[in-house]
């Protein structure tokens, strides 16, 4: 919490919350120690499917071009199949490796304009 509640240059997560103040999701924008940038999202069970992921994607990618970063890596486990087909519907020029049982891809980042998502916003703010 600590983490997201105080962004650095290396590190900045986005917060998807509810009508209700109920956190919806998260995505998390960081310098790993390999130098690579690293993505990754978190959306709880019961809002999976619903635009929450899409979301935070339209929140985080104009960060990571702003921040002149072309692509993010995300490590998924190689049997999170909705997880994959999610980056590959963001980033249809992903690509991936699989390594020791997970999937690296490697995700071309592009600023995304909120008119262009192909579902309406999810019931839900995204905040930085």
């Amino acid at each position: 919490v600590d983490r997201i509640a105080r962004p650095t240059p290396d590190h900045r997560s986005w917060v998807a919350v509810g009508s209700d103040a109920d956190v919806r999701g998260t995505a998390t924008l960081a310098r790993g120690r390999d130098g690579d940038v690293h993505v990754a999202f978190l959306v709880g069970d019961a809002w999976q499917r619903r635009g929450i992921g899409r979301a935070l994607y339209r929140a985080l990618a104009p960060d990571a071009v702003a921040a002149g970063h072309p692509a993010v890596t995300a490590t998924i486990l190689g049997d999170n199949v909705p997880a994959l087909r999610f980056l590959r519907a963001m980033a249809p020029r992903a690509r991936s490796r699989f390594v020791d049982g997970e999937v690296v891809v490697r995700v071309p980042v592009r600023s995304v304009s909120p008119g262009r998502s192909r579902r309406p916003m999810p019931a839900a703010e995204v905040a930085a």
